[in-house]
Formats: structure tokens, sequence, C-alpha cells
């Protein structure tokens, strides 16, 4: 499926990868930053980003770098490293559960799919859970970690919002949730 062209949007990946491990994961979020470039998005990320966000994943991951493409029909796709700081790293311990992860979910106040987001957080930290249920601490901190982000990126010009690409509309992100119970991600398959 062609990205949609939506004014004022950036999709972003977040690329994870682990040193000790061949796979990778994706998480894709979107931006509302007019008159922002892809430069300006990700300076704007790297200065508000927070290890807290990711203190469910275990200490071995990191976002190694980050995709910007401008929703405009035309741009390209601008890479940008991290440098695997600690505020693009994992910290929640040594060992990690390959078939779930922490669900946060994305509210906009919007009705229907079209209003509702979600991030996947890949290499779960085993010792944060429980029988399948987050330490509640450490989702507390993520969540507040994850709000605090969310505030902060919007004081910046670049506001975390959810993006239909069926229906090419943006709705700007209202509460955050880090879900109790572990998750698994239902893969989409698009038909073109």
């Amino acid at each position: 499926m062609a990205l949609p062209t939506i004014a004022n949007v950036f999709r972003v990946a977040f690329e994870w990868t682990d040193d000790n491990d061949p796979h990778t994961a994706t998480n894709v979020m979107h931006f509302l930053a007019p008159g922002k470039s892809e430069s300006d998005v990700f300076d704007a990320l790297d200065a508000n980003v927070q290890g807290a966000m990711w203190a469910l994943t275990h200490n071995a991951v990191q976002i190694h770098e980050v995709k910007i493409t401008k929703l405009d029909g035309v741009a390209d796709t601008f890479i940008f490293p991290t440098g695997d700081t600690v505020g693009w790293s994992g910290s929640g311990g040594t060992s990690w559960i390959p078939q779930v992860c922490a669900l946060i979910k994305l509210s906009t106040g919007a009705g229907g799919r079209r209003g509702r987001g979600r991030v996947y957080l890949p290499w779960l930290a085993e010792g944060l859970q429980e029988g399948g249920v987050l330490d509640g601490t450490e989702r507390a901190a993520a969540e507040a970690a994850w709000i605090t982000f969310a505030n902060d990126m919007a004081a910046a010009g670049v506001a975390l919002v959810v993006a239909s690409y069926t229906g090419v509309a943006v709705n700007q992100v209202q509460a955050i949730n880090v879900e109790a119970l572990t998750a698994t991600q239902r893969r989409r398959f698009h038909r073109g």
C-alpha cells in the first residue's frame, strides 16, 4: 500500500535491534508538525524520549535508528541514527519473552479505529511480568513517561497523532495507557 498524502504529518519508524539477536522490530508512529522538517522532527524526538518509555524492554535492545517520512506524496525517507543512548535503549533486565510485548494504547477521543492507535514494545523483559501481568510500578512509570513524552512533543510543535491511511485523516492523541496485561501483535495485511 502506498503511503497517503496527509498535510504536515510525518511517519516515524522506530527501528529496534538487539545486540544478541538477528531479529529486528519496528514501531511506527505519526506526528503532526506544521512547518517542520524531518530534521526538526528528529531533534524534537531526541530531546524528548526518555529511557523510562522503554523500561519494560530488556536492556540489550535499542532503537538504533529512526526513519522519518513526510507524508506529502513526494518526500524521501530520512534516516537518523540515535547513537544508542540511554533515552533510546531498553533497561528492563537481561531475559526477555519472545511471544509477548507491552501494549501502549493511544486514544484520541474520536470513535472507531481511526481514533485509536497502538504501540507494541518488543523484547518484553521477563522479570517485569508475572503470569502475563506487568509489574505495576514499572508499568505506571512507563505510562507516566509516555504521557510526558506526548505532552513535551506537542509543546515542541510535533504532536503525536493517530493517522488513518484509508480515511486520510489524523487525530491528536489525548490519552495514553500502558496495558496491565501482556499482548501479542496480530499482523494485518493490506490488499493493494
